[in-house]
């Protein structure tokens, strides 16, 4: 999703929020929404040149140990 420019991430639905949240989409009755996730694109657009934006493997990646 990155590539295409998206992110997205969860979010849990407050008790006093889930009858509007299943108003809004259509939820049944017979389910219980206890998060969501929304994906969409950023406000201001990400760099298409992803790969200067990326760490090198040896700073993310161990190998036994820390």
């Amino acid at each position: 999703m990155v590539d295409e420019g998206l992110g997205a991430l969860y979010f849990g639905i407050l008790p006093e929020a889930v009858g509007p949240f299943r108003a809004a989409f259509g939820v049944p009755a017979d389910h219980e929404p206890i998060g969501a996730i929304a994906i969409g694109h950023d406000a201001e657009p990400a760099p298409r040149d992803l790969a200067a934006r990326r760490r090198p493997a040896q700073e993310v990646m161990h190998y036994g140990r820390w």
